[in-house]
């Protein structure tokens, strides 16, 4: 009986034979995407934070890496779980060995050079080119999910050149995005001179896939999303092994970044939608988060590699505890059209707005679950599609839990503004520019933006750089979470001196009187004269003077503003020193440091909240290490 409902349903699905996983072809939202298009609001940006993020491997002193993460594949595809090779039989603890042996880890970060990849290639998790995987009769398993496929990587990328296996054939390089093993042909190190002038170059994009690369010969084909620098406006160039330059003239070359219009977003969703599903790149195709990183590198966007850390990329809210209809909710009311990531375990996805009420959006999926009898299958969907998020609700094999809605867990929203960008519309009366890693202030002062140094939380607050004050984006105006990070805690110090003062009595000579709930306390409360910030905090008392009885409790008896002194347990100055901080009634919040358990408590509302939010300040209780009454004015990190 098991057997012929098995047959049933196979000649049911389409006539696929029961030892292949049905075709899936979920009803498509296409048509709903030039009105969707339409209604975003034109935006740009000037590309600096994504030239900054892949260029990342030069700028670094060091490789970066120890010798454990580097072994991170031996110690998580272990032969005892269950891995197999191209001829379906297993890859014994020998085969494993080997490559161990070969991949010559003594000489980590030996070399240490900057290098260059000369053509488009594969970066391997283990220096071979065999493949790696699963059990082919696990649904989701086998081919084409080879566990040795890390990423594809494009040509005229840069990578940190850290050492070769011991034959030579293989190069252990760290990528903008990863790190791993390419063949050695594929790359060369380079001088300074070449670094130096592929950096100051200006930067041309790739826009339509297979786009014929031709010299005075056929090249290669590049990709949407490649990055190319130019010689002159009409031709691009590449580095050869013996570190010339071939010029490669371009048809229609674009400025670079996009703007994010109609147009161009019209574009690219048309280039990318279709393609087929690429694990890791495989075969020259996009898997779900390769999709969502090219979807915005032509708008001079960066993301990273995987979904994982895509939804840590920037402002994250939680989605976990909320039923289908809450989720969807939440998506139509906070969701940015063509700037929201929603991520589920495995899988990531381009919010591309409401159709019907319906959230709609962009992704390149391999399939969705289904179950039979017990036993879990697969429904190819294999490329990139426009859904909704109810993708197999009518299918008698796909179970609610298995609904793409039911499995999201977050949503991420991207800020298209680069903080370069950001700190320059926030102190436009301070900065003048900031160029090569540097922050130029109207008064002469020069400061460094990024350090070049990795840090661990503790150092990063402890001697933050210009940079690294964003190394948590802070979700303003969302609604209030549990946090998991520190948005804004960290603090520049020689940046904060620069632009308020360097001493207590240079800091306390511009201060000025903001008069606190005027209606009610008209309480004077010293603060920032410079760079809007009083304004800001005038502005926000005026708003919450106008508050119900019962949210006036909350801020009618603040702790203080300016006071000089340090942060409790630290070194550090407060932010109370620069006078850009209020905390309001402590008696109506919570602080970690006073917190017997070390959990999480807020008793603050959302709509006071919110008003500061929308004024340019940071709220302490969006910290995991949290401060409940504490505001401070941040507007590069809090507006966009």
């Amino acid at each position: 009986m098991r057997v012929l409902l098995m047959v049933v349903l196979g000649v049911f699905l389409g006539g696929c034979t029961l030892l292949s996983p049905p075709v899936f072809t979920p009803p498509s939202y296409a048509h709903a995407l030039p009105k969707l298009i339409h209604d975003v609001a034109p935006m740009s940006n000037q590309g600096t934070w994504y030239e900054e993020a892949f260029f990342v491997p030069w700028a670094q002193e060091t490789l970066g890496i120890t010798q454990e993460e580097a072994l991170w594949p031996w110690q998580v595809y272990l032969p005892s779980k269950g891995y197999y090779g191209e001829t379906k039989q297993p890859r014994p603890q020998a085969w494993f060995d080997a490559l161990r042996e070969e991949a010559n880890f003594d000489a980590l970060g030996s070399l240490n050079q900057n290098a260059i990849t000369l053509e488009n290639s594969a970066l391997r998790n283990f220096p071979t080119h065999l493949p790696l995987f699963r059990s082919f009769a696990q649904a989701g398993e086998g081919f084409p999910f080879d566990y040795n496929q890390n990423s594809r990587i494009s040509l005229m990328e840069p990578v940190k050149l850290s050492h070769y296996s011991k034959d030579g054939g293989w190069a252990f390089v760290k990528s903008a995005f990863s790190f791993g093993w390419l063949p050695s042909s594929v790359l060369t190190p380079i001088d300074e001179a070449l670094r130096e002038k592929i950096l100051r170059a200006p930067k041309t994009m790739i826009l339509q896939d297979r786009t014929p690369l031709i010299s005075t010969r056929f090249e290669t084909y590049a990709k949407l999303g490649t990055l190319l620098p130019l010689l002159d406006e009409h031709t691009a160039f590449k580095v050869e092994k013996d570190l010339h330059v071939t010029p490669l003239p371009l048809k229609h070359p674009q400025p670079w970044p996009l703007p994010m219009t109609p147009k161009t977003l019209t574009h690219v969703t048309q280039t990318l939608l279709d393609e087929p599903y690429g694990w890791g790149g495989l075969f020259d195709h996009r898997d779900c988060s390769a999709m969502t990183r090219d979807f915005f590198a032509p708008f001079g966007i960066w993301l990273p590699r995987n979904s994982a850390a895509q939804k840590e990329s920037d402002a994250y809210v939680s989605l976990k505890h909320l039923s289908n209809k809450e989720k969807e909710a939440m998506i139509a009311r906070f969701g940015k059209p063509f700037l929201t990531l929603l991520y589920l375990p495995g899988h990531i996805m381009l919010y591309a707005g409401t159709h019907e009420g319906t959230p709609i959006v962009l992704h390149n999926a391999w399939g969705i679950k289904t179950s039979l009898l017990g036993m879990e299958g697969r429904g190819v969907i294999g490329k990139a599609i426009v859904s909704d998020l109810h993708v197999g609700a009518s299918h008698p094999l796909v179970a609610s839990k298995n609904l793409l809605l039911s499995r999201v867990e977050a949503m991420t929203i991207i800020n298209p503004t680069s903080p370069q960008e950001r700190l320059m519309r926030a102190y436009p009366e301070a900065i003048s520019r900031i160029t090569d890693n540097t922050v130029w202030f109207h008064d002469g002062t020069q400061l460094a933006y990024d350090d070049g140094k990795e840090k661990d939380e503790a150092t990063l607050l402890e001697n933050p750089s210009i940079k690294d004050q964003f190394f948590a984006p802070y979700p303003a105006l969302f609604p209030l979470q549990t946090p998991t990070t520190d948005p804004g805690r960290a603090r520049n110090d020689a940046f904060l001196k620069t632009l308020y003062g360097h001493t207590k009595e240079e800091i306390e000579s511009r201060l000025v009187t903001v008069r606190w709930l005027p209606s009610h306390t008209n309480q004077a409360l010293r603060f920032h004269g410079d760079h809007g910030a009083a304004k800001a905090l005038q502005a926000v008392s005026d708003a919450l003077d106008a508050l119900p009885c019962e949210l006036l409790a909350y801020v009618n008896n603040p702790a203080g503003t300016y006071n000089y002194r340090t942060i409790a347990k630290t070194n550090r100055l407060s932010a109370h020193s620069y006078g850009i901080a209020i905390d309001i009634n402590t008696q109506k919040g919570d602080y970690w440091q006073w917190s017997k358990t070390g959990n999480y408590r807020n008793q603050i509302p959302k709509t006071i909240v919110h008003i500061f939010e929308k004024h340019g300040f940071v709220w302490g209780g969006r910290w995991k290490h949290f401060d409940t009454f504490h505001f401070e004015y941040r507007p590069e990190l809090v507006n966009p």
